[in-house]
């Protein structure tokens, strides 16, 4: 497309959607090439530009964000379990049913071959969040129980008859919840929704 009156031309390329992660190299060896042909024709000015570029840039800062303020929250969950809990120990074995959906998720991306994007980083962070609740309501109860008698199996039982039958419904009214997004024709919404239910199963079991 020419604009003689504007003294501009756009040069419009139709692209797979395939993900920035595929296209970021290809991106950054494009604006390479344009800052080189501007050398050689002084007074011409080339720009990569568009929605799938300024998205590909966007998106990933935004999942480098995210990613970055979910090892901040395991940090931040860590200490705060051990001031709540008065335990270091207790810190840190409450750390490992949180670590668990997330590991499981990411593992499952890996299989699957699909790269990371916003609604699957969006999905970590509710997943955190969802097994850290969990747990807290679990310690708090098991540590309220096990005084009783001193045995840990009938403390566990006490537990998961009484906490442990909240956190289920909780977790099949969210799964329920998710679960029917998966219908969308969106393909990103249906991601969502199948990582969230994952996520959310994982952090039960976990």
């Amino acid at each position: 497309f020419i604009r003689e009156d504007l003294r501009r031309s756009l040069v419009s390329i139709h692209i797979r959607d395939i993900g920035v992660q595929e296209y970021q190299p290809v991106f950054d060896k494009a604006r390479i090439k344009l800052a080189e042909l501007e050398q050689k024709h002084p007074g011409f000015k080339l720009r990569l530009t568009g929605t799938p570029v300024v998205a590909s840039y966007k998106v990933r800062e935004m999942i480098e964000d995210l990613a970055s303020s979910l090892m901040l929250a395991g940090l931040i969950i860590f200490i705060t379990m051990a001031m709540a809990f008065r335990s270091a120990l207790l810190g840190f074995v409450s750390v490992l049913p949180n670590i668990f959906p997330l590991a499981l998720t990411a593992a499952t991306l890996v299989w699957l071959g699909m790269p990371l994007q916003m609604a699957s980083v969006i999905v970590f962070n509710i997943g955190i969040g969802m097994a850290v609740d969990n747990t807290i309501h679990l310690i708090t109860r098991f540590q309220r129980e096990l005084p009783i008698d001193r045995d840990v199996t009938a403390a566990l039982y006490r537990t998961g008859m009484s906490v442990g039958k909240a956190v289920l419904s909780t977790t099949v009214v969210l799964l329920a919840g998710f679960g029917s997004v998966g219908i969308s024709e969106i393909p990103v919404t249906r991601l969502f929704s199948m990582l969230a239910c994952m996520m959310l199963a994982s952090a039960l079991i976990g």
